[in-house]
């Protein structure tokens, strides 16, 4: 069962809806971290995040479809799914509860908790309902994970691997960060099929205006593309220039702008495999394919 949230009025059954989210910085930074550190780095997952909210205000729903009950209505005691306040509700469930086992929140960014013990240090960072774990004491992040299963019905992914999209690989050196499976479906998406790759993302001297060619019919693939090619540049910081340039046309985009979309799309495909090497002496580089063995 889910809120018909879009029927909510401001002030009225809700008022603050945001909550804050992990910035990919901070998912870089604690790679960086955990590299430099050595340390291991664990995921969870909370099931039915959104379920667990207590609401502060008084939220009234209709009776679902199928249930008979003339002249009545439902009191929520609690969030659902579809709820406008529902994420910031969650956000501030947990964070208390993180906060009565000793953790504070980053003042760089809300996501990110930092827990100081004697035995060591523990960060943990949290995208809606999925969880980054790290810190120097084995021991101590099992006794965190045990803390939130106590409040929350967990599921323990293990060692990370896969985060937002963000592929991570672990080995002794340290640890890559690639999105190899996200850009293998943008090419899908783009419809290349063949075998062509390009060496560059860009031609030497390539300048493009608001006025090259024909205006695009439908610039809707144009305007997806780029907006992935965005969140791709978390990992590939080869294409951020290229990626600037085009995502200048978003309004408009024509047909070149479209092509240079396609030469870097191509560029990738060459060079599927690249991403972000954190190593242990706390260097960053952008290297091919990496060796998790």
């Amino acid at each position: 069962m889910v809120a018909k949230g879009y029927t909510q009025e401001y002030g009225i059954n809700y008022e603050e809806t945001f909550a804050p989210v992990a910035q990919l910085t901070s998912v870089r930074s604690l790679l960086a971290i955990a590299a430099a550190r050595k340390w291991k780095l664990f995921q969870m997952d909370v099931k039915n995040a959104f379920l667990h909210d207590d609401l502060t205000e008084e939220v009234y729903m209709l009776p679902p479809s199928g249930y008979h009950a003339p002249h009545k209505v439902c009191k929520l005691q609690k969030a659902l799914y579809g709820l406008k306040q529902a994420p910031k509700a969650w956000f501030a469930k947990f964070s208390s509860t993180l906060a009565q086992f000793g953790f504070l929140s980053s003042s760089h960014d809300s996501a990110l908790f930092i827990r100081r013990t004697d035995r060591g240090v523990f960060l943990l960072l949290i995208y809606i309902d999925d969880m980054i774990i790290t810190g120097d004491d084995a021991s101590g992040i099992s006794e965190v994970q045990h803390h939130l299963s106590q409040h929350f019905e967990m599921k323990d992914l293990g060692h990370l691997s896969y985060f937002l999209g963000l592929e991570v690989s672990q080995s002794s050196e340290g640890y890559y960060l690639s999105q190899a499976k996200y850009s293998s479906d943008l090419l899908s998406r783009a419809g290349i099929t063949d075998n062509k790759t390009e060496s560059t993302p860009l031609e030497v001297n390539c300048k493009l205006t608001p006025l090259d060619d024909t205006p695009l019919a439908d610039p809707t693939l144009y305007r997806q593309l780029v907006g992935s090619l965005v969140y791709l540049t978390a990992t590939r910081p080869d294409i951020s220039y290229a990626v600037h340039l085009v995502s200048q046309f978003m309004f408009a985009p024509r047909s070149t702008h479209f092509s240079v979309v396609l030469r870097i799309l191509r560029y990738l495909k060459g060079t599927l495999f690249y991403g972000l090497h954190f190593s242990a002496n706390s260097s960053l580089v952008l290297s091919g394919y990496f060796d998790a063995d």
